[in-house]
């Protein structure tokens, strides 16, 4: 069902897939963290390039 998604749906997805909970997870961990101090008022995407 997600290759056909993917395939027939958003063939420009950079990723073909899905993301993962875990790859979502990273992205709120890291800008919880310092590390993102440098990203102020940014609309943060999670969607794999759709």
């Amino acid at each position: 069902m997600e290759k056909n998604f993917f395939k027939e749906t958003c063939p420009t997805s950079p990723l073909q897939r899905f993301a993962d909970v875990s790859e979502i997870a990273d992205t709120v961990a890291y800008y919880a963290s310092p590390l993102s101090s440098p990203t102020n008022g940014a609309s943060i995407r999670v969607d794999g390039g759709i």
